[in-house]
Formats: structure tokens, C-alpha cells, sequence
């Protein structure tokens, strides 16, 4: 059975080892996003009209976890706290009544 999600736009999640620009691609993708742009290409707008996008939201997951304690303890080989994805899943945003696009 599939369920139907009232969300608009995708949730991009980027992960990977501490210290390798995670963040900071989620933040120029996000800013990216909120640029208002407009195309005269094959899109089909002409020049001056407004494209319809994306907008994203950045959400460092790293903060929320330390911040809300949404982890399962302190992972000293790879300095980093260890997710409780359940917490994190049923927070805010990232809840059942999340409608918009996300990026972290």
C-alpha cells in the first residue's frame, strides 16, 4: 500500500564523513533555490517570466541532534554523535505534516 504524502517538493538528505563540506553545499543549494531566476530556454517561459521552483529550507541535522539530544550516544572513532533516526523522523520538520522541501 503506498501512502500519500501531502509534501510538494523532495527532501534532499546529504550525509557522508564529518568535515567534507556537507553543510556547506546544503547551504549554497538552498540559496540557490530562494534565487529568483528566468529563462527565455526550453522551458518555455520567455524573458522576464517567473519559473516555477524549488525552494529549500538548509536544516543542519548535526545541530538538532547535539541541540535535542536526538542521538544514541557518542561515536568516538568517527567524532560524532550517532543518530536516533526515530526522534529525528518524528521532529518538526521532518514529521508527518512536513508540505515543503528540505536540504541537509
Amino acid at each position: 500500500m503506498t501512502t500519500h504524502h501531502p509534501r510538494t517538493h523532495p527532501i534532499i538528505l546529504l550525509t557522508g564523513t564529518p568535515g567534507t563540506g556537507k553543510s556547506t553545499h546544503a547551504q549554497l543549494i538552498a540559496a540557490a533555490s530562494s534565487s529568483s531566476s528566468s529563462s527565455s530556454g526550453p522551458g518555455g517561459q520567455g524573458e522576464g517570466e517567473e519559473e516555477e521552483g524549488c525552494e529549500f529550507e538548509h536544516i543542519n541535522v548535526s545541530e538538532l541532534v547535539k541541540e535535542k539530544g536526538f542521538h544514541e550516544g557518542w561515536d568516538e572513532e568517527w567524532s560524532s554523535w550517532i543518530l536516533d533516526e526515530d526522534k529525528v523522523r518524528g521532529f518538526g520538520p521532518f514529521g508527518d505534516g512536513i508540505r515543503f522541501g528540505g536540504i541537509e
